[in-house]
């Protein structure tokens, strides 16, 4: 029984307070039977931030020295209840079968004393007692290994519930509700980090001009569960191999969306000069590992769907929003001739 039907009932909690230092320790050891724990404020987490309403994080040790985790406290409503159980769930079975198929484990949440993954106290908020996958964090995409890594989670999520949460914007929003979307999030930008207007003019223009054709290209697939945030940024790394990725954003999509993001990613688009040669590495390394999910002419439809799906997602910052202004222009001044030469490589070196 999950912890909003044992506590919510009819009702939605209110927000509360940030916990305490000595109610951290005593959550800790009610709830996780862990004593004389070095509790801190971490100065940066290296745990993603998994956009839930969350009253405070903090670094938990054993005093004698021990692995490092952190607990999360989040605020008392449906939505952010929901959120975190729907998040730790899909973490709790991608290391399960991580464990099982040798595949990448994903940031791990610990059961408390009654099995349950999001947790409370009598009278206290719900939490979780988290610690991210080995490594570090780097950004080295596009990777071939990550075009494994993302086969391995789609095979293994290919039989999982699919989430209540659709990523379908890039294929069925309307362009009046994509330039809206935008112009909400532009004005959300402080006026001091720059004038975004010829930014918005541009999407005005390519949203108009060039999205129904772009859609013409792509076949979106079947949908299933998706990891939902497995992109560049939020992969760790060991010196020699990818070791693990961050928690996920349970979602509803098709691979290739996913897929689309992890090749392209926007730094490298709006950066490199050899992006079409990494995103090709990637998505073979990918089709290799799960051949049954999309064929070479889905597979070079993938830039496509990369560029509707920077043309449909808003922007939250200036610098952002220069990058994706680059990196759309990248992509569109090489369609389609990047794209056949795409399909090409992926018929030749697949051998389909």
């Amino acid at each position: 029984m999950s912890w909003l039907d044992r506590n919510c009932g009819q009702g939605v909690y209110v927000v509360g307070r940030r916990w305490t230092f000595p109610e951290v320790a005593q959550v800790l050891e009610e709830r996780y039977g862990l004593a004389e724990m070095r509790i801190s404020l971490p100065e940066s987490s290296p745990l993603d931030d998994h956009r839930l309403t969350e009253f405070g994080r903090w670094t938990v040790q054993p005093a004698e020295g021990g692995p490092v985790r952190h607990l999360v406290q989040y605020a008392r409503t449906h939505e952010s209840v929901r959120a975190a159980e729907n998040v730790w769930h899909m973490a709790a079975y991608l290391n399960a079968a991580a464990d099982v198929q040798a595949g990448v484990p994903t940031t791990s949440v610990r059961a408390d004393r009654d099995g349950a993954l999001v947790s409370t106290a009598a009278g206290q908020s719900p939490c979780v007692l988290i610690a991210a996958p080995p490594g570090a964090r780097a950004d080295r995409c596009p990777d071939p290994v990550a075009g494994v890594a993302l086969a391995r989670t789609h095979q293994v999520l290919a039989v999982y519930d699919r989430p209540a949460r659709r990523e379908s914007a890039w294929w069925e929003a309307s362009g009046d509700e994509v330039l809206a979307t935008h112009e909400t999030a532009a004005a959300a930008v402080p006026a001091r980090s720059g004038d975004l207007s010829a930014f918005l003019r541009s999407l005005n223009e390519w949203v108009r001009g060039r999205l129904e054709d772009l859609r013409a290209g792509v076949t979106p697939g079947e949908e299933q569960a998706l990891h939902g945030a497995f992109v560049a940024e939020r992969l760790y790394w060991r010196p020699s191999d990818m070791c693990g990725v961050g928690e996920p954003a349970p979602c509803t999509g098709t691979p290739g969306w996913e897929l689309a993001r992890l090749a392209f990613p926007l730094r490298l688009l709006a950066d490199s000069e050899t992006w079409l040669e990494k995103a090709t590495a990637l998505l073979i390394a990918y089709r290799n590992q799960h051949p049954a999910a999309l064929n070479p002419a889905a597979l070079a439809s993938t830039m496509r769907t990369a560029t509707l799906d920077l043309l449909t997602r808003p922007a939250a910052t200036a610098q952002v929003w220069a990058q994706r202004d680059a990196a759309l222009r990248t992509l569109l001044s090489h369609l389609p001739r990047a794209e056949e030469l795409l399909r090409a490589a992926l018929s030749r070196r697949i051998g389909s």
